[in-house]
């Protein structure tokens, strides 16, 4: 099983320790930081450095996302909590569908909360370069994140709620 693998090979760093996480499921903490954390076999939420996160994330796909081409625009992805990274799953899409032009970004972002919110800078810097025509930022992208779209691209930028519906 892959999660197994992914545990089996984390609780080998040096000074790693796990523990039941509050939500559930099974936590690895150096000291007193959580370092991330897996659920049953489908689960791995893993805000490490990016390089070995990347690494890791490759053994897991446990991250879902819907992809649209709308004609003479581009992709538009639709996200769910973005465990792999926003950034990952754009360039996935294009990867998958041969598709260079994404036309808006809908979802969680996952960029809320310790560990996760150093991303952020990244993340924008990316979402700059990726340009797409709109940026909706849900759930688990978290205040600081959608800030920083705001800041950074107002016109990209999107507030979205329960129930909000969009015409492409």
């Amino acid at each position: 099983m892959l999660i197994e693998r992914i545990k089996e090979q984390i609780m080998r760093w040096e000074g790693v320790t796990s523990g039941v996480h509050k939500f559930g499921g099974i936590e690895f903490r150096i000291g007193n930081r959580e370092m991330g954390h897996v659920h049953g076999d489908k689960l791995a939420d893993l805000p490490f450095p990016l390089q070995i996160r990347n690494k890791l994330i490759e053994l897991v796909k446990d991250d879902q996302a819907l992809i649209m081409n709308i004609k003479d625009k581009g992709l538009i992805i639709l996200t769910g909590c973005g465990h792999a990274g926003i950034v990952n799953t754009i360039n996935y899409a294009k990867e998958v569908t041969g598709i260079k032009k994404i036309y808006s970004v809908i979802g969680g972002f996952h960029l809320s909360g310790q560990g996760y919110e150093e991303s952020i800078p990244l993340t924008i810097a990316e979402l700059k370069k990726q340009d797409p025509q709109y940026i909706i930022p849900c759930h688990c992208t978290g205040w600081k994140a959608a800030n920083e779209i705001i800041n950074t691209m107002p016109e990209k930028f999107i507030q979205t709620s329960v129930g909000s519906i969009f015409y492409f």
